[in-house]
């Protein structure tokens, strides 16, 4: 597993799969996230997955070093491309209202920066409870509602800054999590990282990414470049992310597991710690 503190090779590349490698190597939330999630899913050989959603394919590629049989479905041509030098089969564009697999396919389902900007997840959780076996399980990310708000207003003008609009992306408490995933899901196990100085960071990496044009010639070249600027303050934020250790990250990693369609209620949360605790106690 890479290290978040990783320190990457300074050698040039040429090649558009070393330049995401590359990029993948100065992006610790996003190695941070491949680390959380593979604590949670554990080795997957003899496993059929299905993994939707991400910004290149290094993450792909590293989530397919502990084995199975893997299927993606990405958000955008430009990240099918991308993944593509380095996996060259089983790529596909995602559309969210009808994934194009059978029903009971996949023994696990990884989700990866996709709930928050779709403006109603619930029909991409249902499909994924369609396409996934009587014991599969789900796993997924999202940004977690309770610890934003410091940096909430900050990201709303960095938005507002922007030449294109952008729609607010969702967050996700506890409740949310739960009310989502409960008609098809009993939650095992959540996870939070990235604290307010990494997240600190990675506000201001995106924002300067935003300002790069899509259809500019050396858009990836630049997107490395401000990769690499952003690299040694990531180091640091991580560092003094270790002063908030026991308070809950800015990003949520969850397990589930699949089971027969059964409508819920909200669960009792007044003596319970955590959502996993609340899915195990008793409900009105």
């Amino acid at each position: 597993m890479i290290n978040p503190t990783t320190t990457p090779t300074d050698e040039s590349t040429t090649t558009p799969s070393d330049r995401e490698l590359e990029r993948f190597l100065r992006s610790p939330m996003q190695q941070t996230l491949l680390k959380e999630l593979r604590m949670l899913i554990r080795p997957t050989e003899a496993k059929t997955c299905l993994e939707i959603g991400n910004d290149g394919g290094a993450f792909s590629f590293y989530l397919r070093k502990h084995g199975g049989d893997w299927q993606t479905l990405l958000t955008s041509a430009t990240a099918v491309e991308t993944t593509r030098t380095l996996i060259p089969d089983g790529i596909a564009m995602l559309t969210p209202e009808q994934l194009p697999f059978g029903d009971n396919t996949f023994d696990l389902v990884v989700l990866v920066d996709v709930l928050e900007t779709l403006p109603n997840p619930t029909p991409l959780i249902d499909e994924c409870h369609r396409v996934l076996r009587p014991t599969g399980h789900i796993a997924l990310n999202v940004p977690y509602a309770g610890h934003l708000k410091p940096l909430r207003p900050l990201r709303r003008y960095l938005d507002r800054r922007r030449t294109t609009p952008v729609a607010p992306r969702r967050e996700f408490s506890n409740n949310d999590l739960f009310e989502l995933l409960k008609t098809g899901f009993d939650v095992i196990d959540i996870r939070s990282y990235a604290h307010f100085f990494s997240e600190l960071v990675n506000i201001f990496l995106k924002s300067s990414l935003h300002t790069i044009p899509a259809d500019a010639a050396d858009s990836f070249d630049r997107i490395l470049k401000r990769h690499r600027i952003a690299h040694p303050f990531f180091r640091v934020a991580f560092q003094l992310d270790y002063l908030l250790y026991p308070f809950r990250g800015n990003h949520l990693v969850t397990l589930a597991r699949r089971h027969a369609w059964l409508p819920r209620n909200s669960p009792v949360l007044s003596k319970a710690e955590s959502i996993t605790g609340a899915v195990l106690s008793t409900v009105r």
